[in-house]
């Protein structure tokens, strides 16, 4: 089968992220010389008459949960590899306009999976509800979430993280449903992961 192979160059401009007020996030001192493109160089394809496809197993789905806060149910995604809950600024301005975002004065400093910076701009107070599907009866955990730039629309508006899930796990092991077991694998992976964690 004979190969053909392209090389082309590809520019473009990554789009600014909308951040109001203090963001809490410090320049690298070691790039100094950041530019707002990126170039990508020699870029081959083989057989591009074969479609491209992700290889099966890649990539799985995320674990979500229909989790109570300020009353409302949302989509939450349940990251046990986040060490904070994160909420964007418009969810917060819908659901928490009652109290005022806390700074953090550059206390923090927060790094994506990537090492990248995450801006905030403060803190707020919340208690988030989590169902019985989880772990056999509703447990409110009071809880701190970092307030973030705006996600795109079709992501979960909040991220649940660790500061919320171990504090979850220790009300759930003291209580008389430590020996419950979730039957959705997503639930049964978090639980998992909590398990070994403690």
């Amino acid at each position: 089968m004979a190969e053909i192979r392209h090389s082309f160059k590809i520019f473009f401009k990554l789009k600014p992220v909308p951040v109001v007020g203090r963001t809490g996030t410090v320049v690298d001192p070691q790039c100094p010389n950041q530019r707002n493109h990126v170039e990508c160089h020699k870029v081959t394809l083989i057989n591009p008459a074969v479609p491209a496809r992700l290889p099966k197993g890649l990539v799985r789905s995320c674990c979500t949960a229909n989790i109570k806060i300020a009353g409302e149910e949302f989509d939450c995604l349940l990251d046990t590899g986040s060490q904070v809950t994160k909420i964007p600024v418009l969810f917060s301005n819908q659901h928490f306009a009652d109290q005022p975002v806390k700074s953090l004065c550059d206390l923090l400093q927060v790094e994506g999976a990537a090492g990248q910076a995450v801006p905030y701009l403060g803190y707020v107070e919340m208690v988030v509800t989590f169902p019985s599907e989880f772990l056999g009866v509703n447990f409110d955990v009071s809880t701190l979430a970092l307030v973030v730039p705006d996600v795109a629309a079709h992501q979960s508006p909040v991220l649940i993280g660790m500061n919320t899930l171990e504090p979850l796990y220790n009300q759930h092991t003291g209580s008389e449903y430590a020996n419950f077991q979730p039957t959705a694998h997503s639930y049964k992976a978090v639980l998992k992961l909590l398990q070994i964690c403690h």
